[in-house]
């Protein structure tokens, strides 16, 4: 579809008018071009495209925002609140949220409207002033602008609801569909917004998530080696979870390539954890299960207590990502690393040429060799 796009877009201005305006779909409007994977939308029909593209204009124009936005932040608006609806998946919302960070000290004040469990992620957050989950607890004649995420529905509803007569930016507006990497994306867009030049400090590009001191304090109470290593087990989907971890760490204490292990994980994972320490009975007395005992806020206190973490694709990699920890990380064959790493992480990136289950477990063990001659 795309290469007839393509091919069709000389043949009059009009039509190139059109190709120009399905570009916005499926190509960012940043000056620096970042890596794309069209494959999610390359099947896509020429209308499909373009409904991405006109549902949401006809909603502005419907609800009268269109003369409503601008450009850039701007030097007047002060009192900002950057609406988060775009995605419900824990890892997006860190990477998209990210260059909040380039707002630090410039004398805004920066709310943030979410999802609850989100704003519960965010909770203890020090650029955002306030974490709001609540629409009530929305009030327009205490912001200047809002920043709106996206174009998609879950943004639009939130921005027509409580905040209509409000100026808006947007980070990603009608760019919808390929892949690319989140992270890199928020600060070039960030920078542009704040009217700078859009270059991006690489050491800056990565996730960032704030703790609590009471997070700290949870945490502390696990005795850990500062030779433990972590490993995230369990998923909510089957094609990017591991099921090799119990053999994968039976090989690790075999070898002694680790001394302790920590596995760490949601409700989802609490089976895969008995199997863990069932079949590595052997070496219980050095694994410290602590699965789907605490919050995640807690689980990244817990993390940065290890010499480096081993996970899939997936919130935790993200989490992890935000503390600067050495990352294992394991991706199937549908995520290039590149759409979900920055050079600002410490990772050494696995990639299947299947789902994540294909990996063998020595490619796994390798990886760990590898982590414990560099961390």
């Amino acid at each position: 579809m795309l290469k007839m796009l393509a091919g069709f877009s000389s043949l009059s201005s009009i039509r190139k008018k059109w190709l120009s305006l399905l570009e916005t779909v499926y190509v960012p409007s940043l000056t620096q071009p970042i890596q794309l994977d069209l494959r999610p939308i390359e099947k896509k029909s020429t209308y499909s495209i373009f409904w991405r593209w006109c549902r949401p204009w006809m909603r502005l124009v419907v609800n009268r925002q269109l003369p409503l936005q601008r450009d850039s932040i701007g030097k007047d608006a002060k009192r900002l609140l950057w609406i988060y609806k775009s995605s419900h998946q824990i890892g997006d919302a860190l990477m998209d949220l990210s260059s909040r960070v380039l707002l630090r000290n410039s004398g805004f004040h920066i709310d943030l409207f979410t999802d609850p469990h989100l704003a519960a992620l965010f909770s203890a957050d020090d650029i955002f002033t306030n974490v709001i989950s609540d629409r009530r607890k929305v009030i327009a004649s205490e912001y200047d602008l809002v920043i709106v995420d996206s174009f998609k529905s879950g943004c639009l509803d939130e921005k027509f609801a409580r905040l209509r007569p409000l100026r808006f930016v947007t980070m990603r507006g009608y760019f919808s569909g390929p892949e690319f990497n989140r992270t890199l994306f928020s600060f070039l867009r960030m920078n542009q917004l704040l009217g700078e030049p859009d270059k991006i400090n690489p050491d800056m590009a990565t996730p960032y998530l704030a703790t609590s001191g009471q997070d700290k304090h949870k945490a502390g109470q696990i005795k850990l080696s500062p030779e433990a290593v972590a490993f995230v087990i369990g998923g909510a989907a089957p094609s990017r979870t591991y099921p090799h971890w119990h053999a994968v760490i039976h090989e690790a204490f075999a070898r002694r390539i680790v001394k302790q292990v920590v596995i760490v994980g949601s409700s989802n994972a609490v089976s895969m954890a008995e199997r863990v320490m069932a079949e590595n009975a052997a070496n219980s007395d050095a694994i410290v299960n602590c699965v789907n005992q605490f919050t995640l806020l807690e689980t990244l206190e817990i993390m940065k207590k290890c010499r480096f973490i081993v996970c899939c694709d997936g919130g935790l990699l993200h989490i992890a990502n935000s503390a600067g920890l050495p990352v294992i990380s394991l991706f199937d064959r549908h995520i290039n690393p590149e759409m979900r790493l920055t050079s600002a992480n410490k990772s050494i990136a696995i990639q299947s040429t299947g789902t994540i289950g294909d990996l063998p477990v020595e490619k796994v063990i390798e990886a760990i060799e590898k982590a414990v001659t560099l961390y």
